[in-house]
């Protein structure tokens, strides 16, 4: 994958610090603009549709701050896209999602507007799909060579397609919540270690 170029890491992980400290109106205010754009997904009128939101915005203020190694935060990302797809995420929803980034990030932001914060927020939003869109193609995939079985197999991961970067993606059924962690949940919580450190400074 494309490396994310340093100037336009540096100006997202400037531009997200105040987003860090309201993830929750954040995430409103982009899943509203995500249903204004995408009127004919229905999904994204259902929980479902409000979960996927949540796990882009994470990956929005995760991703460029991440300490992890790179292929730990690609891996994340792209496991994210296949748990979307899961949920029934249509992979051409990803041009929707950067204009509801670009409209919720300027309408948070409090100083002037910019043509490199524009930029670097719309080259931000590529390197991301790229990944995310890497993950919808394996999920497209999965649906080709493996049937999808009724009930609750159909929430767990199938086939031999990328097993080292989907450990854990979907809950088993059989094993208690703690356990069956997704990448949306464990994503979740680097986000708000994120934060913390974000009132320290």
């Amino acid at each position: 994958m494309t490396p994310l170029p340093p100037d336009v890491a540096q100006t997202i992980r400037s531009s997200c610090r105040p987003l860090l400290e309201r993830q929750e109106q954040f995430h409103g205010e982009f899943h509203a603009s995500l249903m204004d754009l995408m009127p004919e997904v229905p999904l994204m009128r259902e929980p479902a549709g409000e979960q996927v939101s949540r796990w882009l915005v994470e990956c929005v203020l995760w991703a460029v701050n991440a300490e992890e190694p790179i292929p730990m935060i690609g891996a994340t990302l792209q496991g994210v896209g296949l748990d979307a797809h899961r949920l029934g995420f249509p992979r051409t929803g990803y041009q929707a999602v950067g204009h509801a980034l670009l409209r919720t990030v300027r309408g948070a932001y409090q100083t002037e507007w910019s043509g490199t914060l524009s930029s670097s927020w719309i080259g931000y939003h590529s390197w991301l799909c790229e990944y995310w869109i890497s993950g919808a193609d394996i999920g497209a995939y999965e649906d080709q060579v493996q049937p999808i079985q009724p009930g609750p197999a159909m929430f767990r991961p199938a086939g031999p397609v990328a097993q080292e970067n989907r450990d854990e993606l979907a809950p088993d059924p059989e094993e208690p919540p703690e356990e069956g962690q997704s990448y949306g949940r464990r994503m979740m919580s680097m986000t708000r270690g994120l934060s913390r450190t974000s009132r320290k400074r």
